[in-house]
Protein backbone atom coordinates (compact mmCIF):
# COMPACT_ATOMS: atom_id res chain seq x y z
CA UNK A 1 0.00 0.00 0.00
CA UNK A 2 1.44 3.28 -1.14
CA UNK A 3 1.35 6.49 -0.25
CA UNK A 4 2.83 9.95 0.18
CA UNK A 5 3.36 12.17 2.64
CA UNK A 6 4.11 15.72 3.26
CA UNK A 7 5.41 17.83 6.33
CA UNK A 8 4.54 21.67 5.96
CA UNK A 9 5.29 24.69 8.20
CA UNK A 10 3.98 24.42 11.76
CA UNK A 11 5.41 27.44 13.42
CA UNK A 12 2.40 28.86 14.30
CA UNK A 13 -0.93 26.92 15.19
CA UNK A 14 -0.61 23.92 13.34
CA UNK A 15 -3.85 22.19 11.69
CA UNK A 16 -3.11 18.41 11.23
CA UNK A 17 -5.04 16.75 8.51
CA UNK A 18 -4.63 12.88 8.13
CA UNK A 19 -6.21 10.54 5.23
CA UNK A 20 -6.02 7.67 3.11
CA UNK A 21 -7.48 6.53 -0.46
CA UNK A 22 -10.63 5.52 1.78
CA UNK A 23 -11.03 9.14 2.43
CA UNK A 24 -10.72 8.38 6.63
CA UNK A 25 -9.38 11.66 7.83
CA UNK A 26 -9.24 13.52 11.35
CA UNK A 27 -8.37 17.14 10.76
CA UNK A 28 -7.53 18.79 14.27
CA UNK A 29 -6.64 22.72 15.08
CA UNK A 30 -5.13 23.62 17.96
CA UNK A 31 -6.35 26.10 19.90
CA UNK A 32 -5.82 27.36 23.57
CA UNK A 33 -4.08 23.99 24.39
CA UNK A 34 -6.78 21.92 22.65
CA UNK A 35 -7.15 19.59 19.33
CA UNK A 36 -10.24 20.75 18.12
CA UNK A 37 -11.59 18.42 15.31
CA UNK A 38 -12.82 20.48 12.29
CA UNK A 39 -14.32 18.05 10.69
CA UNK A 40 -16.79 15.27 12.05
CA UNK A 41 -14.56 12.58 10.76
CA UNK A 42 -12.72 9.61 12.66
CA UNK A 43 -9.22 8.56 12.33
CA UNK A 44 -8.58 5.18 11.48
CA UNK A 45 -5.25 4.81 9.96
CA UNK A 46 -2.68 7.33 9.21
CA UNK A 47 -1.48 6.61 5.54
CA UNK A 48 -0.81 10.47 4.43
CA UNK A 49 -0.13 13.79 7.00
CA UNK A 50 -0.27 17.41 5.79
CA UNK A 51 0.65 20.14 7.91
CA UNK A 52 -0.49 23.87 7.37
CA UNK A 53 0.21 27.32 9.67
CA UNK A 54 -3.11 29.20 9.29
CA UNK A 55 -4.16 27.55 6.27
CA UNK A 56 -1.35 28.50 4.37
CA UNK A 57 0.80 25.72 3.30
CA UNK A 58 4.11 25.67 2.87
CA UNK A 59 7.02 23.10 1.55
CA UNK A 60 10.35 24.48 3.10
CA UNK A 61 11.39 21.75 4.79
CA UNK A 62 11.53 19.17 1.79
CA UNK A 63 9.63 16.56 3.93
CA UNK A 64 7.81 14.87 0.87
CA UNK A 65 7.99 11.55 0.62
CA UNK A 66 6.91 8.41 -1.38
CA UNK A 67 5.60 5.86 1.71
CA UNK A 68 4.98 1.93 2.05
CA UNK A 69 2.67 0.75 5.10
CA UNK A 70 3.65 -1.63 7.38
CA UNK A 71 1.03 -3.36 8.71
CA UNK A 72 2.99 -6.17 10.92
CA UNK A 73 3.58 -6.64 14.33
CA UNK A 74 5.48 -3.48 15.48
CA UNK A 75 7.56 -4.02 19.55
CA UNK A 76 7.14 -0.44 20.10
CA UNK A 77 7.90 -1.34 23.51
CA UNK A 78 4.59 0.18 24.99
CA UNK A 79 3.40 -2.02 27.86
CA UNK A 80 0.35 -3.63 27.77
CA UNK A 81 0.85 -3.86 23.91
CA UNK A 82 -1.33 -0.72 22.25
CA UNK A 83 -4.56 -2.05 20.18
CA UNK A 84 -3.51 -0.93 16.98
CA UNK A 85 0.60 0.68 16.06
CA UNK A 86 1.90 0.63 12.52
CA UNK A 87 5.34 2.04 10.97
CA UNK A 88 6.01 3.11 7.75
CA UNK A 89 9.10 2.13 5.59
CA UNK A 90 9.77 5.55 3.33
CA UNK A 91 11.94 6.05 0.87
CA UNK A 92 14.70 8.79 -0.11
CA UNK A 93 14.40 9.61 3.67
CA UNK A 94 15.56 8.94 7.07
CA UNK A 95 12.30 7.90 9.03
CA UNK A 96 13.27 8.78 12.22
CA UNK A 97 12.67 11.52 14.71
CA UNK A 98 16.03 12.50 16.93
CA UNK A 99 15.33 13.56 20.30
CA UNK A 100 18.10 15.58 21.49
CA UNK A 101 18.25 18.91 23.34
CA UNK A 102 17.05 20.49 20.57
CA UNK A 103 13.45 19.06 20.65
CA UNK A 104 10.75 21.22 22.08
CA UNK A 105 7.60 20.38 24.02
CA UNK A 106 5.25 21.81 22.90
CA UNK A 107 2.45 23.39 25.20
CA UNK A 108 -0.19 25.35 23.67
CA UNK A 109 -2.86 27.32 26.18
CA UNK A 110 -2.82 28.24 29.44
CA UNK A 111 -4.50 24.43 30.58
CA UNK A 112 -2.70 23.78 33.90
CA UNK A 113 -3.36 20.09 33.68
CA UNK A 114 -1.96 19.86 30.48
CA UNK A 115 1.29 21.51 31.67
CA UNK A 116 1.30 19.06 34.00
CA UNK A 117 1.59 16.10 32.14
CA UNK A 118 3.98 17.89 30.07
CA UNK A 119 6.26 18.49 32.98
CA UNK A 120 5.94 15.31 34.26
CA UNK A 121 6.93 13.91 30.81
CA UNK A 122 9.94 15.96 30.33
CA UNK A 123 11.27 15.03 33.96
CA UNK A 124 11.25 11.57 32.86
CA UNK A 125 12.68 11.58 29.70
CA UNK A 126 15.40 13.47 31.95
CA UNK A 127 15.43 10.92 34.16
CA UNK A 128 15.67 7.91 31.23
CA UNK A 129 17.53 9.72 28.54
CA UNK A 130 19.71 12.62 30.16
CA UNK A 131 17.86 14.87 27.73
CA UNK A 132 16.51 17.94 29.25
CA UNK A 133 13.98 19.25 26.45
CA UNK A 134 12.43 22.40 26.60
CA UNK A 135 9.13 23.45 27.13
CA UNK A 136 7.53 26.11 24.48
CA UNK A 137 4.37 27.75 23.69
CA UNK A 138 4.42 27.43 20.06
CA UNK A 139 6.06 24.85 17.13
CA UNK A 140 9.60 25.59 15.34
CA UNK A 141 9.71 24.05 12.22
CA UNK A 142 13.49 24.11 12.05
CA UNK A 143 13.53 21.74 15.18
CA UNK A 144 11.63 18.74 15.86
CA UNK A 145 8.60 19.21 18.36
CA UNK A 146 6.42 17.07 20.66
CA UNK A 147 2.78 18.26 20.57
CA UNK A 148 -0.06 17.23 22.99
CA UNK A 149 -3.24 18.30 22.67
CA UNK A 150 -7.07 17.17 23.64
CA UNK A 151 -9.74 16.71 21.04
CA UNK A 152 -13.51 17.10 21.37
CA UNK A 153 -14.81 13.64 21.71
CA UNK A 154 -18.59 14.81 20.84
CA UNK A 155 -17.35 16.41 17.55
CA UNK A 156 -15.89 12.70 15.92
CA UNK A 157 -18.38 10.30 14.29
CA UNK A 158 -17.51 6.97 12.97
CA UNK A 159 -17.08 6.55 9.07
CA UNK A 160 -19.37 3.45 8.00
CA UNK A 161 -17.13 2.35 5.47
CA UNK A 162 -13.91 1.64 5.94
CA UNK A 163 -11.66 -0.84 7.33
CA UNK A 164 -13.30 -1.05 10.94
CA UNK A 165 -11.46 -4.68 11.26
CA UNK A 166 -8.43 -3.26 11.38
CA UNK A 167 -8.62 -2.20 15.33
CA UNK A 168 -12.17 -3.49 15.84
CA UNK A 169 -13.50 -0.42 15.72
CA UNK A 170 -17.30 -1.80 14.32
CA UNK A 171 -19.68 0.72 16.38
CA UNK A 172 -17.49 1.37 19.25
CA UNK A 173 -17.88 4.60 21.44
CA UNK A 174 -14.43 7.37 22.01
CA UNK A 175 -13.11 6.10 25.14
CA UNK A 176 -12.10 8.80 27.45
CA UNK A 177 -8.86 7.07 28.41
CA UNK A 178 -7.74 6.54 24.58
CA UNK A 179 -4.94 8.30 23.29
CA UNK A 180 -3.64 8.37 19.56
CA UNK A 181 0.39 8.99 19.11
CA UNK A 182 1.63 10.16 15.62
CA UNK A 183 5.22 10.17 14.91
CA UNK A 184 6.24 11.57 11.60
CA UNK A 185 8.89 14.23 10.10
CA UNK A 186 9.43 16.14 12.48
CA UNK A 187 6.72 16.13 14.57
CA UNK A 188 5.11 13.84 17.28
CA UNK A 189 1.42 14.19 18.08
CA UNK A 190 0.02 12.74 20.99
CA UNK A 191 -3.98 13.40 21.44
CA UNK A 192 -6.60 11.94 23.49
CA UNK A 193 -10.23 13.07 24.13
CA UNK A 194 -9.10 13.97 28.32
CA UNK A 195 -6.44 14.38 29.80
CA UNK A 196 -6.12 11.05 31.23
CA UNK A 197 -6.31 9.79 28.23
CA UNK A 198 -2.96 12.27 26.81
CA UNK A 199 -1.20 11.47 30.33
CA UNK A 200 -1.26 7.58 29.03
CA UNK A 201 -0.32 8.78 25.74
CA UNK A 202 2.47 10.51 27.38
CA UNK A 203 3.37 7.45 28.76
CA UNK A 204 3.26 5.40 25.91
CA UNK A 205 5.47 7.99 24.79
CA UNK A 206 8.11 7.30 27.23
CA UNK A 207 8.32 3.71 27.11
CA UNK A 208 8.55 4.05 23.17
CA UNK A 209 11.84 6.34 23.94
CA UNK A 210 13.14 3.70 26.57
CA UNK A 211 12.72 0.67 24.39
CA UNK A 212 14.67 2.55 21.88
CA UNK A 213 17.19 3.50 23.50
CA UNK A 214 17.66 0.12 25.34
CA UNK A 215 17.35 -2.16 22.45
CA UNK A 216 19.23 0.33 19.92
CA UNK A 217 21.55 2.45 21.91
CA UNK A 218 19.56 5.56 20.54
CA UNK A 219 17.01 7.87 20.85
CA UNK A 220 16.29 8.15 16.89
CA UNK A 221 12.03 7.48 17.31
CA UNK A 222 10.99 5.41 14.22
CA UNK A 223 7.46 6.96 11.99
CA UNK A 224 4.69 5.67 14.00
CA UNK A 225 1.09 5.40 14.05
CA UNK A 226 -0.62 4.16 17.81
CA UNK A 227 -3.82 3.94 18.58
CA UNK A 228 -4.56 2.56 21.91
CA UNK A 229 -7.68 2.47 24.02
CA UNK A 230 -8.25 0.00 27.42
CA UNK A 231 -10.26 -3.01 27.00
CA UNK A 232 -11.04 -2.18 30.72
CA UNK A 233 -12.44 0.40 32.55
CA UNK A 234 -10.78 -0.31 36.01
CA UNK A 235 -7.32 -1.68 36.12
CA UNK A 236 -5.67 -2.46 39.63
CA UNK A 237 -3.75 -3.17 42.41
CA UNK A 238 -4.17 -4.44 45.92
CA UNK A 239 -0.56 -4.33 48.34
CA UNK A 240 -0.92 -5.93 51.38
CA UNK A 241 1.85 -4.33 53.55
CA UNK A 242 0.86 -5.66 56.72
CA UNK A 243 3.01 -8.30 55.75
CA UNK A 244 6.82 -8.03 55.89
CA UNK A 245 8.94 -4.94 55.94
CA UNK A 246 6.20 -1.66 55.57
CA UNK A 247 6.73 0.75 52.70
CA UNK A 248 8.04 4.40 53.38
CA UNK A 249 5.63 6.71 51.43
CA UNK A 250 8.97 7.84 48.76
CA UNK A 251 8.50 3.35 47.97
CA UNK A 252 4.62 3.50 47.68
CA UNK A 253 5.05 7.13 45.28
CA UNK A 254 7.32 5.20 42.90
CA UNK A 255 4.99 2.21 42.96
CA UNK A 256 2.23 4.68 41.94
CA UNK A 257 4.42 6.17 39.27
CA UNK A 258 5.26 2.80 37.84
CA UNK A 259 1.13 1.30 38.00
CA UNK A 260 0.57 4.58 36.42
CA UNK A 261 3.09 3.85 33.41
CA UNK A 262 1.52 0.72 33.09
CA UNK A 263 -1.84 2.07 32.81
CA UNK A 264 -3.48 0.96 36.03
CA UNK A 265 -5.82 3.80 37.69
CA UNK A 266 -6.43 2.69 40.97
CA UNK A 267 -4.19 1.63 43.89
CA UNK A 268 -5.75 -0.58 46.62
CA UNK A 269 -3.67 -0.55 49.37
CA UNK A 270 -4.19 -3.64 52.12
CA UNK A 271 -4.07 -2.76 55.89
CA UNK A 272 -4.64 -4.68 59.13
CA UNK A 273 -3.16 -2.88 62.16
CA UNK A 274 -0.60 -0.21 60.21
CA UNK A 275 -3.22 2.48 60.18
CA UNK A 276 -2.36 4.84 63.25
CA UNK A 277 -5.81 5.74 64.72
CA UNK A 278 -5.70 9.12 66.97
CA UNK A 279 -7.59 6.98 69.68
CA UNK A 280 -6.08 3.95 69.64
CA UNK A 281 -2.09 4.89 68.82
CA UNK A 282 -1.26 1.22 70.26
CA UNK A 283 -2.83 -0.34 67.50
CA UNK A 284 0.00 0.67 64.96
CA UNK A 285 3.66 -0.26 65.25
CA UNK A 286 5.73 3.05 65.80
CA UNK A 287 6.69 3.55 61.80
CA UNK A 288 2.66 2.68 60.75
CA UNK A 289 0.77 4.91 58.04
CA UNK A 290 -0.76 8.36 59.64
CA UNK A 291 -4.26 9.71 58.14
CA UNK A 292 -1.70 12.87 57.10
CA UNK A 293 0.82 10.14 54.85
CA UNK A 294 -2.51 8.63 53.31
CA UNK A 295 -3.87 11.92 52.25
CA UNK A 296 -0.56 13.00 50.70
CA UNK A 297 -0.37 9.72 49.18
CA UNK A 298 -3.94 10.10 47.89
CA UNK A 299 -3.18 13.83 46.33
CA UNK A 300 0.13 12.11 44.60
CA UNK A 301 -1.74 9.31 43.23
CA UNK A 302 -4.30 12.05 41.53
CA UNK A 303 -1.26 13.30 39.61
CA UNK A 304 -0.72 9.99 37.96
CA UNK A 305 -4.85 9.10 37.03
CA UNK A 306 -4.77 6.46 40.23
CA UNK A 307 -7.31 6.42 42.36
CA UNK A 308 -5.72 5.66 46.20
CA UNK A 309 -7.79 3.32 47.98
CA UNK A 310 -8.10 2.41 51.73
CA UNK A 311 -8.50 -1.26 52.75
CA UNK A 312 -8.36 -1.54 56.24
CA UNK A 313 -9.01 -4.93 57.98
CA UNK A 314 -11.52 -5.02 61.01
CA UNK A 315 -12.60 -7.66 63.76
CA UNK A 316 -12.36 -10.29 61.82
CA UNK A 317 -8.49 -10.22 61.54
CA UNK A 318 -8.25 -9.38 64.98
CA UNK A 319 -6.28 -11.30 67.92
Amino acid sequence: MACRVHCLDVSMTPKILINNDASFYLKFKIENGKLKVMKKLFLIIILALFINVNGQQTTDNGCELSAVSNQQSVNTGIIPTPQYAEICDFNNSTNNFVIDESCLLVDIGENEEISKIINTFKNDIKEITGVDLKVSKKGNKKRNNIVFGIYDPEKIEQIQNGPKDIIGLDSREINPQEYHIIVICNHILVSAPTPQGLFYGAQSLKQIIRHQLLTENNLNIPWYYIFDYPSLEYRGWMDDISRGPIPTTDFIKEQIRRLAEYKFNFFNLYTEHLFKFEDYPDIAPTDGLTAEEIKELTDFAKDYYIEFIGNQQCFAHAE
